[in-house]
């Protein structure tokens, strides 16, 4: 069944690793979709092409087809659900919260969930978008 489900297994240990792995996974992968975003409106703020941005970091050390995909979504202003603003807002405070209580600052994802919610004020149902939408929370600003 996990091989129908992803592309690798990884066992952890004790009940629980897993779900404490996935919070770690998902703060690096909403800061990287919250970089891409910000980068994505500098470049737009500043009267450059954001498709720039992208082909600036394409094939290079700090390349990542993940701000490719998102990026491109960002840049059409297309945000079909893949991970929803809201569900991703949800997870971003149980990550908050973890790091919280493990004695970790949780400043890098309390800037993201900030932006992630200001992303949502601005869509009519922001369970209803990508979480690709939180370029929203940036522009404007």
């Amino acid at each position: 069944m996990f091989d129908a489900l992803g592309a690798r297994t990884l066992w952890l240990g004790e009940a629980g690793a897993g779900s404490r792995l996935k919070m770690a996974c998902n703060s690096w992968l909403f800061v990287l979709t919250a970089g891409t975003a910000q980068a994505v409106a500098l470049t737009r703020a500043l009267g450059l092409d954001p498709q720039r941005f992208l082909d600036a970091i394409d094939g290079g050390p700090v390349d990542s087809p993940y701000a490719h995909l998102k990026g491109g979504l960002m840049i059409a202003g297309d945000f079909p659900p893949s991970f929803g603003l809201t569900g991703a807002a949800k997870d971003a405070r149980l990550i908050r919260t973890a790091l919280r209580d493990s004695g970790v600052s949780d400043r890098l994802t309390a800037a993201v969930l900030e932006t992630m919610e200001a992303a949502a004020g601005r869509v009519p149902e922001p369970g209803a978008v990508d979480m690709a939408a939180v370029v929203l929370g940036l522009e404007g600003d």
